[in-house]
């Protein structure tokens, strides 16, 4: 009996020690959680470009943001939206990549560790190949990268947008704040799909229609490297959905490239300009 005791204690121990050394880990890698400029910008083009929200769930990194790219030998270039997952191996690298999305147009794949607690920064490796479906834009480009973090998108910004919709143009101030990651729950097998929220409220001036909004859709409302999403709902029933991106790291200025609404007396007003940060 005492052997046998003797035999599980250092098991016991063993299996303690692990636990511990996982659950540590698994706190450590909380240190890739954020939103993180890689490379590039996108007001200007200045490809490649690649920002990413970067989230933690056990080992497993989900991240989402935005890719663009020059095609070689031609003036041309491709960018869209993108999502990576990869697992985080026992010293802290990892690996991310969209191969579980083949028809993407930019393969990507994103080596790294992750940083230590509280760090700000993080280096790494990038690749941007074109999909094999994709020929009329080709590319190969890989380039060391040290990747540094966002602040949240938080404050007020105002400014007049122009487009098409009754009335030359609007006036609008809007206040954002960004929340902590959450995930948006899949049936099974996908994967829930984590994102940074943001909330907002809106007040307009020179619209016909309405005059205020507050947040309609909670999954909506995200910042994903320098995009961001916002749904309004506005107080005459309507909806006021906003996509568009910051133009530096500062995040002083707002580039909202679609602006649109949805339903009541304005429906299919659509408007474009830039906000600045009071």
């Amino acid at each position: 009996m005492r052997t046998g005791k003797l035999i599980l204690m250092p098991l016991l121990f063993s299996c303690f020690f692990f636990t511990s050394c996982t659950q540590g880990n698994f706190e450590h890698y909380s240190a890739l959680n954020g939103n993180w400029h890689i490379a590039g910008t996108e007001f200007f083009q200045q490809y490649p470009l690649l920002t990413l929200a970067l989230v933690v769930s056990g080992n497993t990194v989900y991240g989402s943001g935005d890719v663009g790219v020059n095609c070689s030998g031609s003036g041309s270039s491709v960018g869209s939206s993108l999502s990576v997952t990869g697992q985080i191996a026992s010293d802290g690298s990892f690996l991310l990549t969209n191969s579980a999305s083949p028809l993407d147009s930019i393969q990507v794949a994103i080596q790294g560790k992750v940083p230590a607690a509280g760090s700000k920064s993080w280096a790494g490796t990038f690749t941007l190949t074109n999909a094999v479906t994709q020929t009329l834009c080709v590319f190969n480009v890989s380039s060391d990268f040290v990747a540094t973090a966002y602040a949240p998108l938080d404050g007020t910004y105002d400014g007049t947008l122009a487009g098409q919709g009754p009335g030359p143009g609007i006036t609008v101030a809007t206040q954002i704040s960004q929340g902590v990651f959450t995930s948006f729950p899949r049936q099974s097998p996908l994967p829930p799909i984590y994102y940074i929220p943001l909330s907002a409220t809106i007040t307009v001036s020179g619209s016909p229609c309405f005059t205020s909004g507050t947040p309609s859709n909670d999954f909506l409302n995200s910042i994903g490297g320098n995009s961001f999403a916002l749904s309004y709902a506005m107080n005459d029933g309507s909806t006021l959905l906003v996509n568009g991106w910051f133009t530096d790291s500062s995040e002083s200025t707002l580039q909202l490239e679609v602006v649109t609404v949805i339903g009541g007396k304005c429906n299919g007003a659509d408007y474009s300009g830039t906000l600045t940060r009071r």
